[in-house]
């Protein structure tokens, strides 16, 4: 498990897109890797980003799955059995409760602006979603400030969990913390 707290434009997409692309079991009819976000426009951003990284995967399968848009067309994208799907909670969650997708045995659950989707009310939905997914999965959490109600989510379901803190006033900065020891550790970026 991960945990980073980062601002934006600092690559947290690249940062979680990469290894899911890597990992991919391509030959698998299920989905592996479920991305969480809190709106739409970032959920079609963060698809056309992977699409774009994993453009020279053949049979490559990523789904957007968010409110606005037919439920039928996203049924008939998710009937072609994508990999990867990236989602808003609530159209998430209307899905699941219409056997329309199954998360139950994803590989990689990543919870992208964690305190923004707090900020829009999500985090029980946060709480079902994760509860849909077994046990022994993959996750990771991006969000550019910890509040109380994220930390809940990390002590509950992430017990262990590496953390990165990339300080946003000290861009040429990074701070890792040791999940096993708890040992913080400062590391200066190469400037560029």
């Amino acid at each position: 498990c991960l945990i980073a707290k980062a601002p934006t434009g600092t690559g947290k997409t690249f940062a979680f897109s990469i290894p899911i692309l890597e990992y991919l079991n391509l030959d698998a009819k299920f989905v592996q890797a479920l991305i969480l976000c809190p709106t739409r426009e970032l959920a079609l951003q963060i698809t056309t980003e992977i699409k774009g990284l994993g453009h020279l995967i053949p049979k490559l399968g990523v789904c957007t799955i968010i409110g606005g848009q037919s439920m039928r067309v996203q049924q008939e994208k998710l009937a072609k059995k994508p990999q990867i799907v990236v989602a808003t909670p609530g159209r998430l969650l209307d899905l699941a409760s219409r056997n329309m997708i199954d998360i139950s045995s994803i590989y990689t659950l990543v919870l992208d602006e964690a305190d923004e989707m707090l900020k829009m009310g999500f985090i029980r939905d946060i709480r079902r979603i994760i509860a849909l997914t077994p046990e022994d999965k993959q996750m990771a959490l991006f969000s550019a400030t910890m509040p109380r109600e994220i930390q809940d989510i990390t002590w509950t379901f992430m017990q262990g969990a590496a953390e990165i803190d990339i300080m946003p006033k000290a861009k040429d900065c990074l701070l890792y913390t040791s999940p096993s020891t708890r040992e913080r550790t400062s590391t200066r970026l190469p400037s560029s």
